[in-house]
């Protein structure tokens, strides 16, 4: 029994989450994308989970890996299928020259990279059109060592659900001492991160350490707008970062500072033509809470700037961002926003903040998703303890309050 209890309650326990995976290609993929394995163990792992309708494809086909067969292979691919999933496991044994990684970094753009236990999950946009041209010349300096020369974007409107494709053109000013990363941030009208990318040039293949003067660099992006992000006006934002320190390259222009970040165009996200499932959300909680007009289905909590800490580490003073997941149910007229407050376990709140939230599409359609981002300013006088997250709406009292969890301040 004790054994037992661990198998299913401890996380160090459990086996690579294939399921999880896989209901996440099928709730994602659309009628033509493809999944791309790596191993051919994988193969009867992914048959037991299923892919649904998505086409399965292993590669390589031998070992040792036929770079010159396997590269083919890879072009048929991206040929036939908009979209390619690929799990990766094993690769120092599969392909420990990273052929079909790096293949795939130079010629697609690498939207996700995911860890799930030991296996990763890596998603590509196939390129919508060639980008060997580009379509828009630039001349933008990141620190000392970098110059935006242009860009071309290949989805100028897209829907939620779908994946923004932009292709970078940089010029390497000197040689390169330092490991540095790119960031891509679609930001909406409140200053809200919904869209992020952050990687090394090309998909990790090309880093700023192996870099020559003079040298010039495409490197593809794509920038995955999660389903249910509200439709309206965002922000592509780019810029530069040393990972080691997590310090920002001064942008600047003919030698005048501009910041630490280039805002490159403004794009108009478009409603999703149909309502995403719920297994397509990155939902950390699931969530059960109604009031007329909507339901929140689901949230995430994490440390501003600190999305991929497995474990929620919060103090007081942080910055914290809270995603919220709504579904509409058009029973009546859904609230414009709500209150979100920290309480001691008691109930007594101790801090509270107003979340605005857009207004049902017009005309609402029952099932359709919102997710919307928010940037919390915890209390920087709480003490260390134990507290409840609770949501309500304004014009309920505090002890209508919907308990969200249960969060500790260190």
């Amino acid at each position: 029994l004790l054994s037992l209890r661990a198998l299913y309650t401890d996380p160090t326990t459990y086996r690579d989450d294939y399921r999880t995976i896989l209901a996440y290609v099928r709730a994602t993929a659309g009628p033509s994308d493809a999944l791309l394995v790596n191993a051919p163990g994988q193969i009867d792992t992914v048959d037991y989970y299923g892919a649904g309708h998505v086409a399965v494809y292993p590669l390589p086909q031998q070992r040792p890996l036929d770079r010159q067969a396997t590269e083919d292979a890879l072009q048929a691919l991206i040929a036939a299928h908009p979209r390619i999933y690929g799990i990766f496991w094993g690769t120092d044994e599969s392909d420990p020259e990273r052929v079909i990684e790096g293949w795939l970094d130079q010629h697609c753009f690498k939207t996700m990279d995911s860890w799930f236990g030991n296996v990763r999950l890596v998603v590509y946009a196939v390129p919508l059109q060639p980008t060997d041209e580009i379509a828009e010349q630039r001349s933008e300096q990141f620190g000392e060592q970098v110059r935006l020369i242009g860009y071309t974007l290949l989805t100028p409107a897209p829907s939620s659900g779908d994946i923004l494709q932009l292709a970078l053109y940089w010029e390497a000013l000197e040689a390169g001492e330092r490991r540095l990363k790119v960031f891509v941030h679609l930001v909406d009208a409140r200053g809200n991160i919904v869209a992020q990318r952050d990687s090394e040039p090309a998909g990790g293949s090309r880093p700023t350490s192996d870099w020559t003067t003079g040298e010039r660099i495409a490197d593809y992006y794509g920038l995955w707008i999660q389903p249910g992000t509200p439709p309206g006006l965002h922000i592509l934002r780019i810029g530069w970062y040393d990972p080691a320190t997590v310090q920002r390259l001064t942008l600047s222009q003919a030698g005048r500072e501009l910041g630490d970040a280039l805002d490159m165009a403004t794009i108009a996200v478009q409603r999703a033509p149909i309502a995403p499932p719920l297994a397509a959300l990155d939902r950390q909680h699931v969530d059960d809470l109604c009031w007329p007009g909507t339901c929140l289905v689901g949230h995430n909590l994490h440390r501003l700037g600190f999305e991929h800490e497995a474990e929620l580490q919060l103090r007081p003073g942080d910055q914290a961002r809270l995603v919220l997941f709504w579904q509409e149910q058009c029973d009546g007229a859904a609230p414009a926003a709500c209150v979100v407050a920290l309480e001691r376990r008691r109930g007594e709140p101790i801090w509270q903040q107003m979340l605005e939230r857009p207004a049902n599409a017009d005309p609402c359609q029952a099932g359709d998703i919102q997710r919307t981002v928010h940037a919390l300013a915890l209390p920087a006088d709480s003490a260390a303890g134990e507290y409840r997250l609770t949501l309500r709406l304004p014009a309920e009292a505090p002890g209508a309050a919907r308990l969200l969890q249960t969060l500790r301040l260190q």
